[in-house]
């Protein structure tokens, strides 16, 4: 039986392992991964890239596994089991909402094209079980599935071929357009043809040109690099190696004690196929013995959660062919809450606010029911994170910001340029990182108002503005995710789910509203046990 490794930001991983999370990591996890889960985090403030990220996951649970004098050698461990490796620890720096909860336990609203509905569904409900099947599928020479946690590649994994190579990339088909925005494998045309299921790799190119993409075309089929790849044992071992392991000591031979940065889809990506010329560094640590290949998938959606608007643009994807698409997505989020239609599309997740007016492509989230909003200009989005005992972080962002780089340089902050934005609120202007400016108030819930809000998003803002503000603390994009409360959080999205609930068995109730119907009866039943009593003894009065 296959292992789930996530890889999580470090604040959410304390509280998955603190008491009040526990819970969660012990049941909904396991559940989900039918066996064992083991949740870590990179190292604080230190980058590892992707590569470097999966050696130091890994190395983790090996070291979680049992005492060192009793655990399996580093090695022998890698190979007794299948691991699945799914990083979700990123910055989201263009998905602000779900910077601290992690992308995979990102909320999926129900809607047509997602193939089951429970109230609780997230993005990881999606992604493990079709990923765990595809490391069986692809028989034992896998050792290691590893994968991003924002990207959702939905395929039947029965069409997964056993694979003999160390480095197997998964790849789908898609045009030079869409190709032009990640890594992509050339396969030689004579190789395709003779070859069924997994093909050897010309070469990889990240990022080429459409006009590059053309060119190499004529002959040889392209595929673009989904970020699922397949490692072996030995695949693993030159990875260990390159970050700096050193078998005989049995650590990392770094300042640290941690793994080097290593970049899988930049350095090693560029290294694959006949062509390719091959870093020393990956000489040196054994590549010339490693069998590379790519595994095609016929039939694939690739969904990609990464910004604000990719939710958006995943979830029209998702719904393609429906008769009618959604437009209003509610997580934890009555529909009392909602609009009942809307021209563009709105995100509303543990919104406990009625009578809110929307312009369209809005993602509110954690707006709790003291909080005196009116109304949202399009684009305008809104991020509420219970902080401490009793105060929330009040985060506004356009949905196209990228809070990346510095006033004057092209940063933005909520959608205007930073340096004009921090002028006209008589801020001084910065020469940091967007990201690691404290402009976000932590407020009471009833001063999260229209006035506050318009103060973020007004060409000409009120000029008490500053003076507001000033009143209370203030915090960076970065120190939000590690400033959450996670235990009020958690208690705030089961109350949200709970009154969603009674609002669908309500719906049956009053006017026979069969929605209720399509949720998982045993999920509920377990919600109720164990997360939501009130719920429990309602629907027990009601038989």
């Amino acid at each position: 039986m296959s292992e789930v490794l996530l890889s999580v930001p470090p604040h959410l991983r304390d509280f998955l392992h603190s008491p009040a999370g526990r819970p969660f990591l012990r049941q909904r996890l396991p559940e989900l991964a039918e066996g064992k889960v083991f949740v870590g985090t990179d190292p604080h403030l230190k980058r590892l890239g992707s590569g470097g990220g999966t050696v130091n996951l890994l190395f983790d649970a090996w070291q979680a596994s049992g005492p060192a004098g009793s655990r399996l050698a580093l090695f022998a461990w890698l190979a007794e089991r299948q691991r699945l490796v799914l990083h979700a620890g990123g910055e989201s720096r263009r998905l602000p909402a779900y910077a601290g909860l992690s992308k995979i336990f990102l909320p999926m609203p129900p809607v047509t094209g997602l193939p089951t509905r429970r109230f609780d569904q997230m993005l990881m409900d999606f992604q493990i079980p079709t990923y765990r099947q595809t490391l069986r599928e692809a028989g034992l020479k896998a050792a290691v599935l590893v994968t991003a946690g924002d990207v959702w590649l939905d395929f039947d994994p029965l069409q997964i071929p056993s694979t003999d190579a160390d480095i197997t990339g998964i790849g789908m088909r898609v045009t030079p357009a869409v190709a032009q925005h990640f890594g992509v494998y050339f396969v030689a045309r004579a190789e395709s043809a003779a070859s069924a299921g997994v093909r050897p790799i010309a070469f990889f190119r990240q990022k080429p040109s459409p006009p590059a993409i053309r060119r190499h075309a004529a002959g040889h089929d392209f595929y673009v690099d989904t970020g699922m790849w397949l490692l072996s044992v030995a695949a693993l071992r030159l990875l260990f190696r390159r970050c700096g392991w050193r078998e005989r000591t049995q650590r990392f031979a770094t300042p640290d004690g941690r793994p080097a940065y290593l970049d899988l889809y930049t350095e090693i990506g560029q290294a694959l196929g006949a062509a390719a010329v091959v870093p020393a560094a990956l000489r040196q640590a054994g590549w010339a013995r490693l069998r590379t290949a790519v595994m095609p998938l016929d039939s694939a959606r690739f969904h990609h959660l990464g910004s604000s608007r990719q939710l958006f643009d995943s979830f029209r994807e998702i719904q393609r062919g429906a008769a009618r698409r959604e437009q209003i997505f509610r997580v934890a989020t009555p529909a009392a809450m909602a609009p009942a239609r809307g021209p563009r599309p709105i995100w509303l997740d543990g919104v406990d606010q009625p009578g809110l007016a929307f312009g369209g492509l809005n993602l509110v989230t954690g707006l709790p029911a003291a909080a005196r909003l009116r109304r949202l200009g399009r684009g305008w989005c809104v991020d509420v994170a219970p902080v401490g005992k009793d105060r929330w972080v009040f985060r506004p962002y356009f949905i196209d910001d990228s809070l990346r780089g510095v006033p004057g340089a092209g940063a933005t902050i909520c959608g205007r340029e930073a340096a004009s934005w921090l002028e006209r609120r008589g801020l001084p202007t910065a020469t940091a990182d967007v990201f690691d400016l404290p402009l976000y108030p932590v407020l009471r819930a009833e001063e999260i108002d229209q006035a506050a809000l318009a103060w973020f998003f007004a060409a000409r803002p009120d000029p008490r503005g500053p003076a507001r503000m000033a009143l209370h603390p203030r915090l960076s994009a970065r120190q939000i995710p590690e400033q959450t409360n996670f235990r009020r959080l958690w208690a705030d999205r089961r109350h949200g789910q709970a009154e969603s609930l009674r609002a669908e068995f309500d719906g049956w109730a009053s006017r026979r509203d069969p929605a209720v119907f399509a949720q998982d009866f045993t999920a509920i039943a377990a919600f109720c046990r164990a997360g939501a009593p009130a719920l429990r003894a309602e629907l027990r009065r009601r038989g």
